[in-house]
């Protein structure tokens, strides 16, 4: 049923008695014998005797606005105007808006009965789908922060602009950071990075360690108890340049090296011997053992899809984890969670 049709229901249900029912009555006046005047004599008229009943009105004596409003009173429509006599029916159809319901009236009537009065109808703007805003670190993709939303009316037009993350400068986004609410859900994703990193790449190098070296757990990062044994070479799978000139390498895993002339080579071919793993291991043994991730406090441990390979998940310190295999290569043992990824001997607690 149409908004219209139902309202015009309710004032045919409504409708009162008129106060001001048209009389036609006449009064009874007897016949009068008509009487030829006599010479010299005067004519006089009778009055009409009077009925009692005014004259009824043709020009009408009770006008109504009608308002159209949302709920902040922005008009949605001109204002309808609408005269009549009072006691007559008020006959009218509301009118209806796309993407607004009715939600409240005011100063209803079903009748003509004053002078000046007002119908006020107020509608609301429909729901839209939300519009989620998430922060992410563009380099190891964690989020900087809890996801947020906004909402809107359907249709209404939105503008976002990036949430300040401390230590983060942001790079650049996905998703309408502009444009309109719609029906369905709208994701919208900053990307940042570390104001102190300069520059981050991917390109495969190898380092050859002409000495022992200590590595660290990120860059600028703690030292952990992985040393690097001399005259070994390792492949690298990231670099970070920092904004102090400093290249960090990382060689797998959360393992780290700051590039030192004098305690490594670069370069970009790979040299006969390396720690790079192949995709089976002859000494891979199998075993099912519990360990807990002994990593930093309240941070999460990256996992890999293989020894010194890709970052694939991660999992929060102190949880509680089922190891299913074990390789030893040069010194570093690497252990398998289950289905999740690969990390290091020195991120567990036994």
């Amino acid at each position: 049923m149409s908004l219209g049709t139902y309202f015009k229901r309710i004032f045919n249900r409504n409708i009162r008695r008129s106060r001001f029912a048209k009389k036609h009555a006449a009064p009874n006046v007897s016949m009068i014998n008509q009487v030829l005047p006599k010479e010299n004599s005067v004519f006089v008229s009778a009055p009409e005797p009077e009925t009692g009943f005014p004259e009824t009105s043709s020009e009408p004596d009770s006008t109504i606005i009608i308002i159209y409003q949302d709920e902040n009173h922005n008009a949605l429509r001109s204002p309808e105007i609408i005269s009549g006599n009072r006691g007559d029916k008020l006959n009218i159809t509301f009118k209806e808006f796309e993407n607004f319901d009715l939600i409240k009236i005011t100063g209803f009537t079903s009748v003509f009965s004053m002078e000046y009065g007002a119908i006020t109808l107020t509608y609301r703007k429909k729901n839209a789908g939300l519009v989620w805003i998430f922060c992410q670190d563009m380099d190891d993709r964690h989020f900087l922060q809890k996801p947020v939303f906004i909402r809107g009316g359907l249709n209404d037009e939105y503008s976002l602009s990036s949430p300040a993350v401390l230590g983060y400068s942001v790079k650049h986004a996905s998703g309408p950071v502009t444009g309109f609410f719609k029906e369905r859900q709208q994701v919208v994703t900053y990307y940042y990075r570390r104001d102190e990193y300069a520059d981050v790449s991917y390109d495969i190098g190898f380092l050859r360690f002409k000495d022992f070296y200590c590595c660290s757990d990120a860059p600028n990062g703690r030292k952990t108890r992985v040393v690097i044994a001399k005259n070994t070479v390792w492949q690298i799978f990231e670099t970070i340049e920092l904004v102090s000139g400093e290249k960090w390498h990382c060689l797998g895993g959360n393992i780290w090296a700051c590039f030192n002339h004098d305690l490594m080579e670069y370069s970009s071919v790979q040299p006969q011997k390396t720690l790079k793993l192949e995709n089976r291991f002859s000494d891979c043994i199998n075993l099912k053992i519990k360990a807990k991730i002994d990593f930093v406090p309240n941070k999460k441990l990256f996992l890999y899809d293989r020894p010194f390979g890709t970052k694939i998940s991660s999992v929060p310190d102190g949880k509680i984890v089922t190891l299913t295999a074990r390789h030893r290569e040069n010194g570093i043992i690497w252990f398998k969670i289950g289905d999740l990824g690969w990390t290091i001997f020195e991120y567990l607690k036994f």
